[in-house]
């Protein structure tokens, strides 16, 4: 959870590197609260269905809509920990190609060592 509140505290922190369990303790709790919101939305009856088969849940939407620039902003960071740019996350636009090769991205281990975006800073506090 201190991963979760660090990378919200610094949302818009491009800069600087992210480690693994930074990206994927922000990853694991933000998908949680979405599903929570997306459940709760559907007992409150604020589910609108736009045709057979989108379903929008406005508590989830607006969760999703909150965190864009911190997911973005960790997720750059995350790229910058293993010496990319974060110009590769444009890459999540291609549907299923650039997914798969951002979640491997994503699981590699980083430099150990100073890279091009700085050293390696892996503390919540």
């Amino acid at each position: 959870m201190q991963w979760f509140i660090y990378c919200l505290k610094n949302y818009a922190k491009f800069d600087g590197r992210a480690g693994r369990p930074e990206y994927w303790f922000y990853a694991l709790f933000s998908t949680l609260i979405f599903f929570i919101l997306q459940f709760l939305s559907s007992m409150l009856g604020l589910q609108y269905v736009m045709n057979e088969l989108i379903t929008v849940y406005p508590l989830a939407s607006i969760w999703q809509v909150v965190t864009l620039v911190p997911s973005l902003a960790v997720g750059v960071r995350r790229m910058h920990d293993i010496n990319r740019s974060g110009f590769w996350l444009l890459f999540l636009l291609l549907p299923l190609i650039g997914w798969l090769l951002i979640m491997i991205f994503a699981l590699l281990k980083g430099n150990d060592d100073d890279n091009d975006y700085g050293s390696p800073n892996f503390s919540p506090i």
